[in-house]
């Protein structure tokens, strides 16, 4: 009976002993530690568009007057700048994939040539998965895809004829993106990135595709 007491209060000694060990090695979570964070995000940032348009031949009819024939190569202004907006989170919780939601918002751009200007401005929603490559590294590469909807207004002026004539269009694509992108995590609050896609253009005969480069700074509200 003895024997079994004294095994006892060395099994409680022991035990004690580890949980105050345990205790002691845990290190409390510093804000400045970048792996101090959950998985969940708000994103912003700045977005720039180059657009490869062709030079198949398009047309406009002022009523009354001839029609001033262009190319989208030509006369379509191909440089845009956006701002966007969006959240994402991991796709569960020892994963390498994450999702991502955003809204982009375009800055509305002009080319003006010796007959017409032409102005366009788009909104879009869009939604990534991302693989990371190195999940465990400060400076972390991923691989992304995605699709976005993209609503863009055209408004067509001439410029040569009197009085003006003016038309605005707006058209919707659904269009497949690919990409990649580098993370640096600056704290347990804060993730810098830069990413670069390539928009596939699958219903536009105007247009090969976007090159879209994107500036974004992460927010991890969850963060000590």
């Amino acid at each position: 009976m003895l024997i079994k007491k004294c095994r006892t209060l060395v099994l409680l000694v022991v035990m004690s002993g580890s949980q105050i060990a345990a205790a002691t090695n845990s290190k409390p979570c510093q804000p400045s530690d970048w792996t101090c964070h959950n998985s969940f995000f708000i994103t912003g940032g700045y977005v720039f568009y180059h657009t490869l348009y062709k030079d198949n031949p398009l047309s406009i009819v002022q009523p009354g007057h001839q029609a001033i024939d262009f190319t989208p190569q030509s006369a379509y202004p191909n440089n845009e700048n956006a701002l966007r907006s969006g959240f994402g989170a991991g796709l569960g919780d020892h994963t390498p994939f994450s999702y991502e939601l955003d809204y982009t918002q375009g800055f509305p751009k002009s080319k003006t040539g010796s007959e017409l200007e032409l102005t366009r401005a788009r909104k879009v929603f869009s939604t990534s998965i991302n693989y990371t490559l190195n999940p465990e590294s400060r400076l972390r590469f991923n691989l992304t895809g995605g699709a976005s909807v993209t609503s863009i207004y055209l408004t067509t002026t001439t410029v040569a004829e009197q009085p003006s004539f003016s038309t605005t269009v707006n058209t919707v694509d659904v269009d497949p993106f690919v990409g990649g992108s580098i993370v640096y995590s600056i704290n347990s609050k804060f993730a810098a990135r830069l990413i670069q896609y390539f928009s596939f253009a699958n219903y536009n005969r105007n247009t090969n595709g976007s090159l879209i480069t994107l500036l974004m700074l992460n927010y991890y509200p969850g963060a000590v």
